[in-house]
């Protein structure tokens, strides 16, 4: 994994290699410049480790420059195609392939690409500079544009402190992340300053900028129809994909809790790779801590286990380090337990597994369940409404308030609008300001997922797939992984899994009483039935016990014009006092404030 940042325009001879983005590629950096462009890149060595694979890289041809921050898991085929075509290779990069790729291809190589990626390629001769994404926005990539210049990275931080424009927090994107608890895509906190959306790329002629999609992620023309059909196609693609997901020059490890999908990429992996270790994060004396359960799990499978401790002062330094670290608010507080094992483990690695995106692909959430529940049972819930705003807003301190908590939200989403059904379940705080875009968004959504034929439970998977998973979870994990210089590979995230994943019908991955049906059949090839079957925790450190060390709301509001921004932040402050998610949001939200206003 890497950093990469460029600026076009007529300013280009002002820059100069810097360290902003270090952290994302310790082992070497790299510059391209002209009169006009300036590319940088932050190199963590994983294929091909020596001086050869360096960045910036200059195809066979001479004309194109490339910077490049991610994996290509097929990159052998392609080179394969490429050296029948003639091309010659100095490296055995998946870089080199990109830019020799695009040299013949032209941008028909990015559909191709089995990975995740984010990239700027320079053409030497037109001047023309393209920026790519990969299809599940697992790589971010951010760009700022005004009059002929423009500028991109792989964080905001390298263009607030590169690029000289006026920072101002956008905030309607400020509260769509006070109910989704993220910004999506193309918007970010600020103004003037966007996220370049998964899949898709952009064009840069030196006058003006373009963006189109090159991969649409779709519903599939058709489905499976015999659910053994469906285990094999889901068991063949997690397998190949594992296999793919473990190229490199270099050692690779893989995160393990005690669920399933962890426990799923750590028992193929071990197929392969027989001294493969397992690090696990471990919450002592939490509700969430699941270390005895991944160690029964790397017991059984054979495997060396590393557990990583997260006590309440690491959280609370570590709180303050990633909260300082954000470019943007964010909502989901598993991002300090993210950053505790990432840190550890790169000590020992530069490569790992982890299970992300097995929830959203195969219906684990316990919001599918509720969801589930009130297309079901609406009509019978629909008179005990009024029960929602009964139970109390408790804070998660005990297994009781954890489950009133639950319950609460069920009866207060009830609704005959499943669209609205599925907003009262994942929405954060209820305001006013922009709900008729979200609500507008997730109507399409709707559509779209009716019109793959799998019916009602199809929507909840198809808006997380496009939503929740890029911009919240894979925004966690790159964050969380390369503040330390560590690449995180995700194989559920991977274009032939999420192809078959697709052809499943809903009905065979969750329903009001289970979750992840196939996904448990397919992994009793290589887990044992207890371990398939545990109850779900969740990736969350004990959050009430140490949002106590962090300070608090009042404290960090004082110098920042929050009412001036919202006018309804006394409401938000309010629901926010019993609520420890809300009031890690708002902690986020002050904490990111106070940096840029």
């Amino acid at each position: 994994m890497c950093g990469i940042a460029g600026y076009i325009g007529p300013k280009a001879d002002s820059f100069s290699l810097d360290e902003i983005l270090k952290h994302r590629g310790p082992d070497g950096s790299g510059t391209y410049s002209n009169e006009r462009v300036f590319l940088l890149h932050h190199r963590l060595s994983i294929m091909d480790p020596t001086d050869r694979g360096a960045q910036p890289m200059i195809s066979h041809c001479g004309r194109f420059v490339i910077v490049f921050n991610g994996m290509i898991y097929n990159f052998r085929e392609i080179r394969s195609q490429l050296e029948k075509k003639g091309i010659r290779f100095r490296t055995n990069t998946d870089t080199e392939v990109i830019v020799n790729g695009f040299s013949v291809y032209g941008c028909d190589i990015f559909p191709m690409l089995r990975g995740m990626f984010a990239l700027a390629i320079y053409d030497q001769e037109t001047g023309e500079v393209i920026l790519a994404r990969d299809p599940f926005g697992i790589k971010p990539l951010f760009y700022w544009y005004r009059n002929k210049e423009l500028a991109f990275a792989s964080e905001l931080k390298w263009l607030l402190k590169r690029i000289d424009f006026a920072k101002e927090p956008n905030v309607d994107a400020l509260y769509w992340y006070l109910q989704l608890g993220y910004i999506p895509a193309p918007y970010t906190a600020f103004e003037h300053i966007y996220k370049l959306e998964p899949g898709h790329l952009l064009r840069f002629d030196g006058e003006s900028i373009s963006t189109e999609s090159f991969y649409q992620l779709k519903q599939p023309g058709s489905i499976f129809r015999d659910y053994y059909e469906a285990k094999k196609h889901v068991e063949q693609a997690l397998h190949d994909s594992v296999e793919h997901h473990l190229i490199s020059d270099v050692p690779v490890a893989t995160f393990l809790s005690g669920g399933l999908d962890s426990a799923l990429v750590t028992a193929v992996a071990k197929q392969f790779n027989s001294d493969i270790i397992a690090f696990t994060v471990s919450f002592p004396d939490s509700l969430q801590d699941e270390t005895k359960e991944a160690r029964e799990t790397a017991r059984w499978l054979g495997v060396r286990h590393e557990v990583i401790p997260l006590t309440t002062d690491s959280f609370t330094e570590l709180s303050m380090q990633v909260l300082g670290h954000l470019d943007e608010p964010f909502a989901d507080y598993s991002i300090i337990a993210e950053a505790l094992v990432c840190r550890e483990t790169a000590k020992h690695v530069k490569v790992v597994l982890s299970g992300d995106g097995g929830d959203e692909l195969w219906g684990g959430y316990l919001r599918y369940n509720a969801y589930a529940t009130i297309v079901k049972y609406g009509w019978v819930l629909k008179p005990f409404r009024f029960i929602g705003n009964l139970l109390p807003e408790a804070s998660r301190t005990t297994s009781l308030s954890y489950w009133t908590l639950r319950i609460r939200k069920l009866f207060k989403a009830v609704d005959s609008d499943f669209v609205r059904v599925w907003f009262n379940l994942i929405r954060l705080f209820d305001t006013d300001r922009g709900q008729q875009e979200i609500i507008k968004s997730l109507k399409q959504t709707y559509i779209e997922s009716l019109s793959s034929g799998k019916g009602i439970l199809e929507f909840p998977l198809w808006f997380d797939i496009k939503n929740t998973l890029p911009y919240d979870m894979l925004t966690k994990v790159d964050v969380a992984s390369m503040m330390w210089g560590l690449e995180v590979r995700v194989p559920f995230v991977d274009k032939e899994v999420i192809n078959v994943a697709m052809k499943v019908h809903p009905d065979w991955k969750y329903d009001h009483r289970g979750r992840k049906k196939i996904l448990k059949d397919v992994a009793l090839k290589w887990l044992p039935e207890n371990v398939i079957q545990r109850p779900k925790k969740g990736f969350e450190p004990p959050i009430a016990r140490m949002l106590k060390q962090l300070p608090d709301i009042e404290q960090l509001q004082r110098n920042v014009p929050v009412k001036d921004l919202f006018p309804d932040w006394e409401d938000l402050v309010r629901h926010a006092q019993r609520n420890e998610h809300k009031k890690w949001a708002l902690i986020s939200l002050l904490m990111w404030l106070k940096k840029v206003v």
